[in-house]
């Protein structure tokens, strides 16, 4: 399907196409060594491997090249869909709503801490975008979409709950267009560089809190160490959706504590977390805006 799509709007066949996604492991050094290929496989031991292991690696490195080149000429021929791609990946890392796996080179999602049904045939893109274009109103972001699509996959038990990353991309792309939602402004290389030194800038601050805290949270036992890294896991999405996402209303604590809790309530959330989880929040809020204005 992806590859279909560029070749309708790049004029190249998937044969060709195919060509270019792996032109680059056949790279050569001075002495005619391919250089990618004998670094990929120095990590095997070549003697103890069989044939039919090897044939596998070798797959897992064509496949995973392959969706890397997709990535990129997305980003070349459809701004639009390379947008919602890179938001998805910074949503997947910070809200942690779906777990990622891997199928020889290509990431596929399924929600967290639910059974995967992947013995069951896989849903229509169709059936999941009637579910979104119902329970969506239009002004969504990314994170709330891949939210409201991890209810839809749990409440179903008739097909697989795992699905292609790239389908959910062209889905998400769908729904916004039936929506009529014109908020994908096309992506400039300004842009790109200002997004990744804000999510880097996050990251950062959100370690060195963490860091200084930890004494007082984890070692007076005020804090579990598992909730304490949760907690972290929570502020840096709450702030990735602020400042990184800038299409929608950022995650609240309790909303994005949930997908990591799920049996949480509100009523042991309030009891339990919300004055630690807020005020170490605070402390990583006021420290990250600090550091975003002195380079800005």
């Amino acid at each position: 399907m992806s590859s279909s799509r560029l070749s309708s709007q790049q004029g190249l066949s998937e044969h060709d196409l195919a060509f270019d996604s792996i032109a680059d492991l056949f790279q050569r050094d001075a002495k005619g060594s391919f250089v990618q290929l004998e670094a990929y496989l120095s990590s095997f031991d070549m003697v103890a491997v069989s044939d039919e292991e090897l044939l596998v690696y070798l797959r897992r490195l064509v496949y995973s090249r392959v969706n890397q080149a997709l990535f990129r000429m997305y980003h070349e021929v459809d701004p639009l869909f390379s947008k919602i791609l890179r938001n998805l990946k910074l949503a997947l890392q910070a809200m942690k709503q779906f777990d990622e796996i891997d199928r020889f080179g290509e990431n596929y999602l399924v929600p967290v801490l639910c059974d995967t049904l992947e013995h069951l045939p896989a849903l229509e893109p169709d059936l999941i975008k009637q579910h979104l274009c119902s329970a969506c109103i239009g002004t969504e972001n990314i994170p709330q979409m891949l939210g409201r699509l991890a209810f839809f996959l749990r409440q179903q038990e008739s097909n697989s709950r795992i699905i292609s990353m790239m389908t959910v991309a062209n889905v998400f792309q769908s729904v916004y267009a039936i929506m009529n939602r014109p908020l994908l402004a096309e992506p400039s290389v300004e842009t790109d560089m200002i997004t990744n030194d804000t999510a880097a800038t996050i990251k950062s601050v959100c370690r060195s809190v963490k860091r200084e805290m930890m004494a007082a949270y984890v070692g007076k036992n005020k804090v579990s160490e598992q909730n304490y890294d949760t907690y972290f896991e929570v502020i840096e999405a709450n702030m990735i959706a602020r400042f990184v996402m800038q299409d929608g209303d950022d995650q609240s604590y309790l909303e994005l504590l949930k997908t990591r809790i799920p049996d949480l309530t509100p009523e042991e959330y309030k009891k339990q977390h919300r004055a630690k989880l807020e005020y170490l929040g605070a402390l990583a809020h006021k420290l990250a805006i600090k550091k975003l204005k002195s380079v800005v």
